[in-house]
């Protein structure tokens, strides 16, 4: 029996999908590395952050990788949350967080930024990307969360980690 390029892709893709869940997350933010190279490589500097976020989960999907774009979070002070008080560029494999940039160079609040987010939803690894430079790998911050609490990492997504406990401290700058 015959089977179909198609079919042949998905079957790939499945077992690829299964193999990403046993990644550690240093192993994930290489491949969003590689990817972010492919598209710096094809796009070049210059462009809008928007068109590079496009591209990136474009190129990301086509890896087998899942990411999610423009996610929101809310934000906790003294009983007040305000919804969707910011957004994550990427959140690739309900495990990194990838914020991307096409600026001229990148500045100390960016990566404040980065880790602000990673804090705000209880993760560890982070990508701070910034586009606008003449050789990608020049534009490249690895951001950890160090006061992450990993004793119950999540099973399926971060979800449930998106609202902040009530004594949880940060600020958005």
């Amino acid at each position: 029996m015959l089977l179909g390029a198609g079919f042949l892709r998905v079957r790939r893709r499945a077992r690829y999908r299964a193999q990403m869940k046993n990644y550690s997350n240093e192993d994930l933010t290489y491949r969003v590395i590689g990817a972010a190279i492919a598209v710096h490589r094809k796009l070049g500097p210059g462009l809008l952050e928007r068109s590079y976020a496009m591209c990136l989960r474009h190129a990301l999907k086509r890896r087998g990788i899942q990411c999610r774009s423009e996610v929101p979070v809310p934000v906790e002070f003294e009983g007040l949350v305000v919804p969707s008080a910011y957004r994550i560029d990427l959140l690739v494999e309900e495990r990194v967080v990838v914020e991307l940039k096409a600026v001229e160079a990148l500045h100390p609040l960016h990566r404040a930024q980065a880790l602000t987010y990673l804090r705000h939803v209880g993760l560890e690894t982070g990508l701070l990307l910034n586009f606008n430079v003449q050789v990608m790998t020049d534009g490249i911050v690895r951001i950890h969360n160090k006061q992450a609490d990993f004793s119950n990492p999540p099973e399926e997504s971060v979800e449930p980690h998106f609202l902040p406990s009530s004594g949880s401290t940060g600020s958005r700058g």
